[in-house]
């Protein structure tokens, strides 16, 4: 039934997509850089950076799910929180909806990205007890990245103070980095969450004649408890 669900669902979109006139329909399926007749390479470092994204955003929300079964609430919001920011930077990014807001919707880049920074030191400020049990310094290397590629940008787009191609390497280059900091704190996260609520136990059906337990086959059992 999940299936059947999720297969309807997406049929329905590509027929809204093989209907609607006002796109030609290959803009909207093919892969864009045949379309546009560049080599398979470009935008290579946007690409991988929307995989850390992708990859972030996974591990974020199969440590929540994993918290909730262990009754450990504040470790699953703030993972969910967390899911949540990578998934809006990796649409922002796919989509270019800092670039684009501007003259879709007359929202300034600034704007919006001041509005990226207030959700997530908004979620950081929630969650800071949890965030400071987990690697304090992957999560804080990955912030210190992403903001350093924003400030680049200002500079380099303020007044000319960078060189085009000395800004476009730190602001990109910066990003990049944030983005693997960013993926692998979360990575690390979802992996030590899991490990403290699930325990690995010797399964009592498989014991020997003699009572003495036998390591295999084992079982998972989830180790956490309600909070108070």
């Amino acid at each position: 039934m999940p299936l059947v669900i999720l297969w309807v669902t997406a049929g329905l979109f590509l027929v809204a997509l093989l209907i609607q006139g006002a796109v030609p329909f290959d803009q909207l399926v093919l892969d864009a850089n045949r379309i546009a007749g560049v080599p398979w390479y470009t935008g290579l470092l946007s690409n991988l950076g929307i995989v850390g994204w992708s990859v972030a955003a996974t591990a974020a929300g199969g440590g929540a799910w994993v918290s909730a079964l262990g009754h450990r609430r504040g470790a699953e919001r703030m993972l969910r929180g967390g899911a949540v920011l990578s998934i809006l930077f990796l649409l922002d990014d796919l989509f270019q909806i800092h670039m684009l807001a501007d003259p879709v919707i007359g929202v300034p880049k600034s704007a919006i990205m001041a509005a990226y920074a207030m959700l997530t030191f908004w979620w950081l400020g929630a969650n800071v007890r949890e965030i400071a049990r987990t690697r304090t310094g992957v999560f804080a290397a990955a912030l210190l990245a992403l903001i350093l590629s924003v400030v680049t940008d200002r500079l380099g787009t303020a007044g000319g103070r960078l060189g085009p191609l000395t800004s476009l390497a730190l602001e990109d280059g910066l990003k990049f980095l944030g983005i693997l900091a960013w993926a692998q704190y979360y990575l690390l996260t979802a992996a030590d969450i899991v490990r403290s609520v699930v325990a690995v136990v010797p399964d009592p059906s498989q014991q020997t004649a003699t009572g003495a337990g036998n390591p295999s086959p084992s079982r998972l059992l989830l180790s956490g408890r309600p909070a108070a």
